[in-house]
C-alpha cells in the first residue's frame, strides 16, 4: 500500500525496527520527514510513538494526552509519547493509511 498521501505529521501505523535490526513490532509513528523532500526514493523518515509514559521525560519527547486538542485528532488509542530521538526510515509500501486524516503538527 503507497503512502503517497501521508504527509509530515500523519501518525501511520508501520512495523517499526527494534534496536537489534532483527526484530520489528507494528506500532504507530508520526511522519517526520519534509513533504517535498524529493529523493527519489519511497521511503519516509518517522519517529516511534510509544504508549510507555515513563519514556516522556526526556526533552527530546513529546507527551500526547488523548484529551488534549492535538490527542482528540491524533487517531492514537492511549496517552503516549513521540520518541524523536528515535528515528527509522520506512519503505512506503510498509506503511497503513495514517490513523486519522488529520495532522498531528505541533512544533513541526
Amino acid at each position: 500500500m503507497l503512502m503517497t498521501s501521508f504527509r509530515r505529521g500523519d501518525i501511520a501505523l508501520v512495523v517499526f525496527p527494534n534496536s537489534d535490526l532483527r526484530t520489528a513490532k507494528k506500532r504507530p509513528v508520526i511522519i517526520v520527514d519534509s513533504d517535498d523532500l524529493a529523493t527519489g526514493l519511497s521511503q519516509r523518515i518517522v519517529a516511534m510513538v510509544s504508549s510507555n509514559l515513563q519514556r516522556a521525560n526526556h526533552p527530546s519527547r513529546v507527551l500526547v494526552r488523548l484529551d488534549s486538542e492535538e490527542g482528540k485528532c491524533s487517531g492514537l488509542l492511549f496517552d503516549s509519547v513521540i520518541m524523536t530521538d528515535n528515528l527509522a526510515t520506512i519503505m512506503t509500501h510498509e506503511c497503513q493509511l495514517p490513523l486519522l486524516n488529520q495532522r498531528f503538527r505541533r512544533g513541526l
